[in-house]
Order: structure tokens, then sequence, then C-alpha cells
């Protein structure tokens, strides 16, 4: 049970530091006025990008500090 709940918050805060990265780098390039997407599709594409890469660092990190825990 202990290692199932550091799993979910080692999780969940890998997952806020990654939404706060891109979050933070998007603001950046808008501020250099670098468009990121030029149509719909550009953006789904974008989005699906981002979403992979959260799921994906998100359940190796907290499968890696898990680990290194117990």
């Amino acid at each position: 049970m202990k290692k199932l709940l550091w799993f979910i918050v080692a999780f969940v805060c890998i997952s806020l530091a990654y939404f706060f990265l891109v979050y933070l780098a998007g603001w950046a390039l808008s501020l250099a006025d670098f468009r990121l997407y030029n149509s719909e599709a550009d953006q789904q594409r974008n989005f699906n990008i981002v979403m992979s890469g959260w799921l994906l660092l998100s359940i190796v990190g907290a499968a890696w500090l898990s680990r290194r825990k117990s």
C-alpha cells in the first residue's frame, strides 16, 4: 500500500511540474511572438505530443522514484 501511495504522490508531483514547465515555455514563446501552430491540425498534433510526453514522463518518473524509495 505504501508503494502505491508513493507512486501516486510522485505521479501527481511530476505531472504538476511538467504542466508548469509546458505552460511557462508557451508563455515565453508567446511573448517572443513565436507561433507554435498555424492550423487546428497543428494544434492537435502539439497537444498529442504534450500529452504523450506527460504520460510517459510521469509514469516512468513515478515508477523510478517509487523503486528508489523502497
